[in-house]
C-alpha cells in the first residue's frame, strides 16, 4: 500500500516531508501556518485509492512571549522588585539564586544578601500549555554599611557659651568576604612520613586597612585513624597554626569539618570523628592574619604507621570589614577643629565639631561608594572598566596631545565622579555632553550667553544621536604652559548658561595628569549630582575634541571610524556618523550603599518647654545654662509642668518667673527637696510648687517665693 496524505485536500509533497507517502505523517517545527485539516489517501496494489474514514484536525497554539526586569542594583537589605512583561501568557514562573522561585507576573524578594546576586529567570505559559521562551534579568546586590554609632549619642545640650562639642562616628563599616575552594583533589596522605602532603590557596583583592573577623577552613579527609593525623595551616606571613592534633583516635574521616578562628566555639578537642560541625582550632588562627593576601597553606602528616588516608578537597574563606566614607548633613554649623575656625565641608571623616547657632539635627552617612583621588590618574579599581576607548580609531587629526582616550563615570552618594583619558592642548577644549534629567537638546540650538570657548562656536545645526537630550556641557581647557588646566559646566538653555566655573587643579574635586595615548591618565572631576540636575534614572555622555573657534577634531567617546578625517566646523548629523553618546550602565551610578545615624545638638536658651526632668528645654538643663542672676520662664502655651525627680542645686542666684499670678507653672520638688547653697537666691515668682516628700527645700542659701503680692522668704 502506498499513503498520501493532504491538507485541506491538498496533497502534501512527499520530496518535502517524506513522512507524507508513510502511515504516520511528522511535522517538526510546528508553525502558525501548519494549522488546519489533514487527511490520507491509501491505495493499495490491487485496489482503488481510498480517502481515509475522518479527519484530523491541527491547532498551532501561539508561543507567548516574555522579558524581565529589575529595580536594581539593590543594597543588602532592601527589598527587590522582579517585573515580567509578557503576551499571551496565563501563569507564570519565576527562579533565581538561593533557591528563589514565585509564580507571579511581578515579583517581590525581601531581605536581601549578596548571595541573592546572579540571573533570575521569567517565563509564562499559555492556557493550552505552551511556554515562553526564558527571559532573563542580572540582579546586582551591593553590601551596605553596618550601622553607625554616634558619640554623643541622641541629644547633646550646648549652652550658648559652650566650646564646640566633638561628634564621633564608630563602626559604618562594609562586611565582605573572600571564599577559594581547592576543587576535588585527592590527595594522597603519606603513610608515617614528616613532609605529608600540602596544598595551597591563594588570596587576593582584600584591601589594605581591612579588619579581618574571622578565618574558616572546611576540610574533606578520608583517613581511617583520626588520631594518626597532625593538621596545620600557614599563613602568607609564614605563621603556621595547628587546627587540629592526634584527635579522633581510632574514629574515620574529617567530613566537612569547619575550623574557624573564633574562639568562642567549641574546640576541636572536644568532638568525635568525622568532626562534623564548627570547631575552634586547637592553635590560634589570629596568629595567621597580619598578612591575608598571598598564600594559605593546609598540610596534612600521617605520624603513625598503619593506616592511610586522602585530602579529598578544602576551601578557605576570609571574612573582613572596610572602613567606609562617613559624611554629615547638614555642613552649617559643623567644623574640623576645636576652636570652629575651620568649616566642615562636606569632606569624608569621622569626626567633626559642632556648634550650630540653634538647635539642630546632623546626619551621619556612611556609604560604600567608590574612594578616589582625583589626580588624574584614574588607576583606583572604584572605576572598573571604561565605558568606552578609542582602540580602532583614528588617530588624532591635529596630532598628539590632542586626544581622547577613554571614558568612565562612577556615581557616589552627593556626586557623580567623571575619568577622561585623554591630553587637550592651549587654543582647544575637551566637551563633555551631558544628559542627566528629562528635557534637553537634541541638537546645538541652545543658547550661547557667557559661553565658554569651544562652545560658544559649538555649530547650532549639529544634532545629535536619537534619544541623546543634552542638559549640560563639561568643558575643560588649558593653559599656554599646559601647567593648569580648567574645568566649566555650562547650561544648556534657551539664552544660555548659566556657566558655572568648577576650578582648576589646585581644586581637591579635581585633578590632571594628561600623557599622550594613554588609556589611565587624563582629567578627573566630581561634580554634584544637584548642578547636574541628576535624581536618578539614566546618564548619557557624549565626548568630543574641539578647537576654541569651533572646529571638531576626529576625536570622539565613542569614537570616530578608523579612517575618519576632521569633522570640521561645520553642522554634523551625529545619527548619520560612528561616535554615538555612552549610555552609563545604573549599576555605575549606583553601586553603592549606605546607613545613616543622627544626633541632636540643641544649644539651650532660658525658656522651658519640656515637663521632662532631664534633656533638653527642660528645667534642669536650661537652669545649667542659666548665667549668675538670670531669669528663667516657661514656654506656657505648650509647658506648665516641670517633674523633678532628683536634686536641682541652686549654686548661683537665679529667679524662676511664671507668665502672671493667675497663670503659674507648677514645679513638682523631690522627695528629698532642692537644695540651696549659701550666700545663692532661688527666686520663684508666680511659681506653683508641689512636693513629692516630705522636705521642701534644702541648704543654707535663700529662696524667695513671690505669689499673689505675698512674699514668702526661707533664710
Amino acid at each position: 500500500m502506498t499513503y498520501q496524505w493532504r491538507k485541506g485536500g491538498v496533497d502534501i509533497p512527499i520530496g518535502g516531508n517524506p513522512s507524507a507517502g508513510t502511515l504516520t505523517l511528522s511535522l517538526s517545527n510546528v508553525m502558525a501556518g501548519d494549522a488546519g485539516v489533514y487527511d490520507v489517501i491509501v491505495t493499495s496494489t490491487c485496489g482503488s485509492p481510498v480517502m481515509s474514514n475522518g479527519t484530523s484536525t491541527l491547532t498551532v497554539n501561539a508561543i507567548p512571549t516574555a522579558s524581565a526586569t529589575n529595580d536594581g542594583p539593590k543594597c543588602e537589605g532592601s527589598v527587590l522588585n522582579l517585573s515580567g512583561t509578557h503576551s499571551g501568557g496565563d501563569t507564570f514562573t519565576w527562579t533565581g539564586p538561593a533557591s528563589y522561585s514565585a509564580s507571579t507576573q511581578n515579583a517581590v524578594r525581601s531581605g536581601l544578601t549578596l548571595a541573592h546576586s546572579g540571573t533570575y529567570t521569567f517565563t509564562t505559559t499559555s492556557a493550552a500549555g505552551c511556554t515562553s521562551d526564558p527571559a532573563t534579568t542580572n540582579v546586582s546586590v551591593n553590601a551596605s554599611p553596618s550601622a553607625i554609632i554616634i558619640t554623643p549619642p541622641g541629644t547633646v545640650v550646648l549652652c550658648p557659651t559652650s566650646p564646640t562639642e566633638l561628634l564621633t562616628t564608630s563602626d559604618g563599616m562594609t562586611k565582605s568576604s573572600v571564599s577559594l575552594n581547592s576543587g576535588t583533589l585527592n590527595l594522597t596522605i603519606p603513610d608515617d612520613t614528616p613532609t605529608g602532603v600540602s596544598n595551597a590557596l591563594t588570596v587576593s583583592g582584600i584591601p589594605m586597612g581591612a579588619t579581618i573577623d574571622s578565618i574558616i577552613a572546611i576540610l574533606n579527609i578520608s583517613h581511617t585513624f583520626d588520631g594518626d593525623l597532625t593538621l596545620t595551616l600557614q599563613g602568607p606571613n609564614t605563621n603556621i597554626e595547628i587546627l587540629s592534633d592526634q584527635r579522633g583516635g581510632s574514629g574515620d574521616n574529617y567530613s566537612n569539618t569547619r575550623f574557624t578562628s573564633d574562639a568562642s566555639k567549641p574546640s576541636i578537642t572536644t568532638g568525635t570523628p568525622p568532626f562534623n560541625g564548627t570547631f575552634s582550632a586547637e592553635g590560634l588562627l589570629g596568629n595567621l592574619v597580619s598578612m591575608v593576601n598571598g598564600n594559605w597553606t593546609l598540610k596534612a602528616v600521617d605520624v603513625d604507621a598503619g593506616a592511610t588516608g586522602t585530602l579529598n578537597n578544602w576551601s578557605l574563606t576570609v571574612y573582613f570589614s572596610t572602613p567606609t566614607s562617613i559624611t554629615w548633613a547638614p555642613a552649617t554649623g559643623l567644623y574640623t577643629d576645636a576652636a570652629a575656625t575651620m568649616a566642615y565641608t562636606g569632606t569624608a571623616t569621622n569626626m567633626v565639631y559642632a556648634k550650630p547657632v540653634s538647635t539642630e539635627t546632623f546626619t551621619a552617612t556612611a556609604s560604600t561608594e567608590a574612594q578616589f583621588t582625583l589626580d588624574g590618574n584614574i588607576n583606583e579599581s572604584g572605576w572598573g572598566a571604561a565605558l568606552a576607548t578609542s582602540a580602532g580609531g583614528p588617530a588624532p587629526l591635529f596630532g598628539a596631545g590632542h586626544e581622547l582616550n577613554a571614558l568612565y563615570v562612577q556615581g557616589g552618594d552627593k556626586v557623580i565622579n567623571f575619568g577622561i583619558a585623554g591630553d587637550v592642548q592651549n587654543g582647544n577644549r575637551i566637551l563633555l555632553f551631558i544628559d542627566s534629567k528629562t528635557g534637553g537638546y537634541t541638537n546645538g540650538s541652545f543658547g550661547r550667553t557667557g559661553a565658554p570657548q569651544g562652545i560658544d562656536d559649538f555649530n547650532s545645526g549639529t544634532t545629535f544621536d536619537a534619544g541623546f537630550e543634552a542638559d549640560y556641557c563639561l568643558v575643560i581647557g588649558t593653559n599656554v604652559p599646559h601647567d593648569n588646566f580648567f574645568f566649566d559646566l555650562y547650561t544648556l538653555s534657551a539664552g544660555g548658561g548659566p556657566a558655572v566655573y568648577l576650578g582648576d587643579i589646585s581644586d581637591p574635586k579635581i585633578g590632571a595628569d594628561p600623557l599622550t595615548a594613554s588609556n589611565t591618565r587624563g582629567f578627573e572631576i566630581a561634580i554634584l549630582k544637584t548642578l547636574l540636575g541628576f535624581t536618578g534614572g539614566t546618564v548619557k555622555v557624549f565626548a568630543m575634541y574641539i578647537s576654541d573657534g569651533g572646529f571638531l577634531d576626529n576625536q570622539f567617546l565613542t569614537r570616530a571610524g578608523s579612517g575618519d578625517g576632521s569633522y570640521g566646523s561645520g553642522a554634523v548629523t551625529f545619527g548619520a556618523a560612528m561616535p554615538d553618546p555612552v549610555t552609563v550602565p545604573l549599576a555605575n551610578l549606583q553601586s553603592y550603599c549606605t546607613s545613616t545615624a543622627t544626633v541632636t545638638v540643641g544649644i539651650e536658651g532660658t525658656v522651658v518647654k519640656s515637663t521632662a526632668d532631664a534633656g533638653l528645654n527642660t528645667l534642669r538643663s536650661v537652669y545649667g545654662c542659666i548665667t549668675e542672676g538670670g531669669t528663667i520662664t516657661y514656654d506656657q502655651l505648650t509647658t506648665t509642668t516641670t517633674v523633678l525627680t532628683a536634686d536641682m542645686p541652686i549654686n548661683k542666684n537665679v529667679t524662676i518667673q511664671g507668665l502672671s499670678d493667675v497663670a503659674r507653672p507648677e514645679i513638682t520638688l523631690p522627695a528629698g527637696g532642692i537644695s540651696t547653697s549659701s550666700g545663692k537666691t532661688l527666686t520663684l515668682q508666680n511659681v506653683d510648687l508641689k512636693s513629692s516628700g516630705s522636705a521642701t527645700f534644702t541648704g543654707t542659701g535663700d529662696v524667695i517665693i513671690l505669689m499673689d503680692a505675698i512674699t514668702v522668704i526661707k533664710q
